[in-house]
Order: C-alpha cells, then sequence, then structure tokens
C-alpha cells in the first residue's frame, strides 16, 4: 500500500443519517464533501492513494475495495471508495468490465445511475470489434454495483474568494462578440496571444492595450480549438496551424482537420490534413532530426474514432506528400506536447489519453521512426476525467515534469469529489510519481509559472462545468491559484466562484510590470456573446510610479 503523505482524512458524524468528509490537501485547501440525508455508510475518501487489486484492504479504518486490474503496478490508485460490507464483484463481471480499461469503481456514480451506466457499457461492448468475452448479465453487473455504490455522491461544500489575493484586479476584455473561447495561446511575438472561438470559428489577437479583436474567420475552418506557430517550409516566417474539431459537440464523424494560415497571404487557408476524426490538438517538431518540422496530430475522435498520428514531413510544404504514420491506435488524444523526456537527443511525444484509458503516455523517439511506448500515469477509475496537461521541470531538478488536471463533468450531472490537479514527478523511473496539488470540481486548464516571484513555479487553475452543474452547486471555486511553499507543500487561494465557464488559461505578463497575470477565457454554452477573456492583473509587482 502506498499513501500519499500529509493528508489527513476526518469523518465527524453530525447526525445519524448525516455525516461530513474532509480531506486537507497539500495546497492548505480544506475540501469538506456534505452527505445528503438517507446515504449509505459507504465513504469515499479521495486523498487517500494506494496500489490496488482484487482484494480488500483495512485502511485507517476504512475497507477499500480496488478495481480489477491486468497490472496493479501501472495504475496510480487515486481514485479510491469505502464500500460497504464485502461487495466484491464475481470473476465475470471484473473480468467484463475490466478487460479494457480500469474496472469502473462503485462509488463513483450513485446508486440510482448505475443501472443507466451499465447499459451504456454493455451498448459499447456490442459494437467492439473483435472482442469476444464470457458475458454476465446486465443485471448481474446491474446488482453488484448497485449493492456497493453510494446511495448519493458526497456534495461540495462552498468556497470564498480571498480577499488577500495579490490578484486584486478583474479586468475584462472589453470586446463583446466572443462566444466559447477554448484557448488562449502564446504568439509568435513576446507578450502576444491569440485566442480561438470554438463555435464561431473566429481567431483573435491580442493588442497592446490588452484589448482582443478580430485577426480572422476563416470558412474553411469550422471548430478550431488549438492554436500553434510553426515554420513549416522554412522560409523564415511562421504560420498559423489551427486544430479543427470538425463539429462543436462530440461525435464521431471525418470532419476534422488541421489548416495551416499564412499571415503574409492574407491569412491564405490550406489544408494539411483533412478527413479525419475530431483534432484536439497538433504540435510542431523535428522527430527526425532532417531540419524540417514535423507534426504530431492528437486525434480525440469521439467512441468509435481517433487515434494519434506523425505527420513526417518530406521537405516541402506539399502536404499531399506529406507520409502519416498512426502511433497509437487509441482514441482520447487531449494533449500532445513534444519535449526530449530522456535526454537522448530526440524529441519524444506525451500524450493525454482520456475516454476510458485516462493515462499519460511517453512516447519515447528511438530513430528511424521508431517509439518506445512507456506509462507516465494512469488513473484506476474510467470516468477520471482527465482534461489537459503541461510539461515543466516544475521541482526546478533538471527534468521534465507532468502537470495533470482531472476535471471532465460532462459524462454526468456530477461533481466528482476526486477532480484536481496533480503534479507527476519525473524521478527517473515509469511511471512517475503522483503528488496530489489540491482537489478542484471541473478543473479544465493548469499552468506553471513563478507568480509570487520568490524563484520557484506555482499553479494556476481554471474550471469548466455544465450549466446544470452550476446551478445545482453555488460556491465552487472557478480560478485558484496554488502558492508553491517548498517541500512539497501548496497553499491555495481562490479567486473566483460560481462561475466555471474557462476552458482554459494562461500566464501572461499583461501589463508589463515585470509580473504574471492570469488570462481565462470566456466559454459560453448557449450563442451568447461577451469578452472572450478575462484578465486577473497581478499586484506583485507594482508599476514604477510616474
Amino acid at each position: 500500500m502506498r499513501f500519499i503523505p500529509n493528508v489527513a482524512i476526518r469523518r465527524d458524524v453530525l447526525t445519524s443519517s448525516e455525516d461530513t468528509i474532509g480531506c486537507h490537501c497539500r495546497s492548505g485547501l480544506e475540501l469538506w464533501y456534505h452527505r445528503p440525508r438517507h446515504s449509505c455508510s459507504a465513504l469515499v475518501a479521495p486523498m487517500i492513494a494506494c496500489q490496488i487489486s482484487r482484494s480488500i484492504f483495512l485502511v485507517c479504518g476504512v475497507l477499500l475495495a480496488g478495481g480489477c486490474e491486468d497490472n496493479p503496478s501501472s495504475r496510480d490508485a487515486t481514485v479510491t471508495t469505502a464500500v460497504q460490507g464485502s461487495s466484491v464483484p464475481s470473476p465475470r463481471v471484473a473480468q467484463f468490465c475490466g478487460h479494457c480499461h480500469a474496472f469502473p469503481q462503485p462509488h463513483t456514480f450513485a446508486r440510482s445511475e448505475w443501472r443507466a451506466e451499465v447499459a451504456q457499457g454493455f451498448r459499447f461492448y456490442e459494437v467492439a470489434e473483435n472482442l469476444k468475452l464470457d458475458v454476465p448479465t446486465e443485471d448481474e453487473v446491474v446488482a453488484f454495483y448497485e449493492s456497493a455504490a453510494p446511495e448519493n455522491i458526497p456534495e461540495p461544500l462552498p468556497q470564498d474568494v480571498e480577499e488577500s489575493s495579490i490578484f486584486r484586479s478583474k479586468v475584462r476584455a472589453d470586446d463583446s462578440v466572443a462566444m466559447s473561447i477554448s484557448g488562449v495561446f502564446p504568439g509568435a511575438h513576446a507578450g502576444e496571444l491569440w485566442a480561438c472561438d470554438m463555435r464561431t470559428a473566429t481567431i483573435y489577437r491580442s493588442e497592446e492595450t490588452g484589448r482582443f479583436s478580430e485577426a480572422v474567420r476563416p470558412v474553411e475552418c469550422a471548430n478550431p480549438c488549438r492554436l500553434n506557430w510553426a515554420d513549416l517550409d522554412r522560409d523564415g516566417q511562421s504560420e498559423l496551424l489551427v486544430s479543427d474539431l470538425g463539429s462543436f459537440f462530440p461525435q464521431d464523424h471525418l470532419n476534422g482537420a488541421v489548416w495551416k494560415l499564412d499571415p503574409l497571404a492574407d491569412w491564405k487557408c490550406t489544408p494539411v490534413i483533412q478527413g479525419i476524426s475530431r483534432v484536439a490538438d497538433v504540435q510542431p517538431g523535428d522527430l527526425d532530426r532532417d531540419g524540417d518540422l514535423d507534426l504530431v496530430v492528437a486525434e480525440f475522435g469521439w467512441r468509435r474514432t481517433g487515434r494519434l498520428l506523425v505527420l513526417w514531413n518530406p521537405g516541402h510544404s506539399d502536404f499531399t506528400t506529406w507520409k502519416q504514420e498512426v502511433i497509437d491506435p487509441r482514441h482520447g488524444a487531449i494533449d500532445v506536447p513534444l519535449i526530449d523526456l530522456d535526454g537522448d537527443g530526440h524529441l519524444d511525444i506525451v500524450a493525454l489519453l482520456s475516454q476510458e484509458f485516462e493515462m499519460v503516455v511517453a512516447y519515447l523517439n528511438r530513430g528511424e521512426g521508431q517509439f518506445e511506448q512507456k506509462v507516465i500515469f494512469a488513473a484506476n477509475e474510467p470516468s477520471f476525467g482527465s482534461s489537459g496537461i503541461e510539461i515543466v521541470d516544475f521541482d526546478q531538478d533538471g527534468d521534465s515534469d507532468v502537470i495533470l488536471s482531472n476535471g471532465d463533468s460532462f459524462d454526468s450531472s456530477y461533481v466528482k469529489p476526486f477532480h484536481g490537479v496533480r503534479w507527476l514527478e519525473n524521478v527517473g523511473r515509469y511511471p512517475f510519481v503522483a503528488h496530489d496539488v489540491v482537489r478542484m470540481a471541473g478543473v479544465h486548464r493548469t499552468v506553471a509559472g513563478d507568480i509570487d516571484l520568490d524563484g520557484d513555479l506555482d499553479l494556476a487553475s481554471v474550471s469548466l462545468l455544465p450549466p446544470s452543474v452550476m446551478q445545482k452547486w453555488k460556491g465552487l471555486p472557478s480560478i485558484i491559484w496554488m502558492e508553491n511553499q517548498g517541500n512539497d507543500q501548496f497553499l491555495s487561494h481562490v479567486m473566483e466562484v460560481d462561475a466555471a465557464h474557462h476552458a482554459s488559461c494562461e500566464l501572461n505578463d499583461v501589463d508589463q510590470d515585470g509580473d504574471l497575470d492570469i488570462v481565462a477565457t470566456n466559454f459560453r454554452w448557449q450563442e451568447e456573446t461577451g469578452p472572450p477573456v478575462t484578465w486577473f492583473i497581478n499586484q506583485k509587482r507594482l508599476p514604477p510610479p510616474q
């Protein structure tokens, strides 16, 4: 068994029919979950992390039921549950429900939800190809989950905005035409920011005043979600690479694409690749060390489509001749940053695979187009909700770590108590060591930077939740920055609550005063308009007097 240190699990009995579960995270933020009346006695202990198998363990007086895993040592059991009695799945249920992914933990949905969840799982199996298993009946699977699941999911208690935060000024960009800004990204020039509207296909550029204005709205592009700059033809001028989902809502189709926009040719839009599934990310890098940029494409897809691609650059800009190679046939890739992870001089690929896989995978570049897969992190729960990664030397020890956010809340109407931010520490072996930083409902993006100017790296996170969830729960933090206090300790500062409509964020010195401000995107589900981003101005270093 492995435990995360410096975590206190507390249970205060309020009445005979309701109780509260509290977790004091490394961030110093008390996350208390209130259990509604008439719930069963199953307790969720979201801050315990242990390696589990099919056995039941008695830990701190709480029974922990583990899922069925082929290789428990490769998974980080950051999602654990305490269940009532000795409810364990039969071997047939365990094998069927845990064959393609980690065994779903009973506590992740309320008891009343499991019949629909099981039915959906059976539908997935029916359309799966080349999969022949000993199939239990739906009623048998439902019976297990209903016997082990809690009656209700613990409810988060509201948080208050910290008045003493160094981010005292909240400035909204004054452009009022944006709808659903999916991301904000550094530009080709210092201090420049770009953003894309996933609904209207508008691409925005920041001005010196901080205001965002429309740069281009390419008619060819349907639903841009990610922007990047790259000089693919080696003419000394970077072009804008656009990841196009091809639909606003998730679907299985082949309408995804990668586009190149040329700012010197009136933003001429050229397809790099079309006719693929939903593209969530594209990253340029010289993978074969031949002097030109290749592309790694994250085809998120949905249920039946999606894969991880490399487009090999033959040395010219005729994209029809670029060689396509499937590096991983699995769907669900969200982020694919490139970094020389092992220091051998070759760029490696790090991919966040979501959907049922819920893992961070390194594809170590061995040259000659060969990649070796290594698992950096794997959750023990298919509804873990991975939402983004950031590659950074977080502990400043000379290697690359991973900051992982898991807050995808669009598969249910619940706020999951295990959503949050983790630092995956590179200790020279795989998997990396996972450290819990904070629990945050719906966290969608986390970025690292020295926010308080003390020489170490801090974190800033934003959340994105469905409107139904925001209406149901009040006081949920929507922006938090986490102050790195050293020795694996973090102090969380809640900057905003009840506004979980931020799909992404970036740290940028907006007012050019020498410290990092937070730029949070605004994502709207309805066809309404408003400011594309919200700025939180860092007052750690005040501008000099005039």
